[in-house]
């Protein structure tokens, strides 16, 4: 397989660096809640209203065989987690997020439930997400489910040049043809890669779905009526700019920084905070962080953890 280079241009193809992202942390874990993504079926007649009043992306005209990037949020318009939704029919979703987050993002929607006609359960068989490379993967922002309960969705916020990826719950979609795990990538390196970052231990309720970007990825509707946390949302939108921005840099020199760890201005002062980091083959450090606009816009030479951060563009426009 090709070595995985953040400093390269363009970066090698992905059908050509990895057979999958997450699949290894999957096989591997041993935990009672193990890393990498997971599923939350949401079912009932009243399922698409429900979820219209939560999630901050449109869900009411969310077609059968679609799927699409949304946040769940607190009243204050603060992230508990991002995700993509998957419609499978008129009264079944799929809520695909951190693993981690599966649990309380479930306990969060059940408040709301009160008589809607909703259930909220894992997916059957706790099933594991990945994402892969496939043959003849369904087209971009769509999904499909087999009799099995497998599903295979491709998000929208792949780029364009990787047609075969998608997240599979299938654990033959995990297996590696050789049967070798060696070129499996983290899901660490898959969101520093495409520029997403679903919150971290250290960045819990720490952004707005704006500053994540949300809004780029079509991850947030500003014409639908009210759902939890979307008057501070909707205000951030109205006053026609978002002051932060998750923005991607690549640090090539050693460096030990974590998310949650401080970004700051040659100056000294804070101009934001990591989010997500990975490292490729050759140690080099691919940082996502959100950040000031108003830092990111000026001269001032980014660090973090006394490590230069090197502005690599994100790879879809804000």
């Amino acid at each position: 397989m090709t070595s995985l280079d953040f400093t390269a241009d363009p970066i090698p193809s992905l059908n050509t660096i990895g057979h999958s992202f997450g699949a290894l942390e999957a096989r591997d874990s041993t935990d009672v809640q193990p890393l990498g993504y997971a599923c939350l079926r949401v079912e009932g007649e009243d399922a698409a209203v429900f979820l219209q009043g939560q999630m901050t992306a449109e869900i009411a005209t969310q077609t059968v065989g679609q799927c699409r990037v949304t946040a769940l949020c607190n009243p204050k318009g603060r992230v508990i987690a991002s995700m993509d939704i998957a419609r499978f029919s008129d009264n079944i979703f799929a809520l695909i997020l951190a693993n981690r987050l599966l649990e309380a993002v479930k306990t969060t929607l059940s408040r709301y439930i009160m008589r809607s006609k909703v259930n909220i359960t894992p997916w059957p068989d706790q099933s594991l997400v990945c994402l892969v490379h496939i043959e003849q993967a369904p087209a971009v922002g769509t999904c499909e489910l087999d009799e099995a309960g497998s599903f295979r969705c491709h998000p929208a916020w792949l780029p364009a040049s990787s047609p075969d990826w998608v997240l599979s719950n299938s654990a033959a979609d995990f297996s590696p043809p050789s049967g070798d795990s060696d070129d499996d990538l983290s899901w660490a390196h898959a969101h520093v890669l495409f520029g997403i970052a679903p919150p971290k231990p250290a960045t819990e309720l720490q952004h707005i779905p704006q500053m994540l970007n949300l809004d780029a990825l079509d991850g947030i509707s500003m014409t639908k009526g009210c759902y939890t946390g979307q008057e501070i949302i909707a205000r951030v939108h109205h006053r026609g700019s978002v002051k932060r921005r998750l923005r991607r840099f690549v640090v090539t020199t050693a460096a030990k920084i974590e998310p949650g760890d401080v970004v700051e201005t040659s100056s000294g002062s804070n101009a934001g905070m990591v989010v997500e980091v990975a490292t490729d083959d050759h140690n080099h450090v691919g940082v996502l962080a959100v950040i000031k606009e108003s830092d990111f816009a000026s001269d001032s030479v980014l660090t973090s953890s006394g490590a230069t951060l090197e502005h690599w563009p994100i790879p879809y426009p804000i």
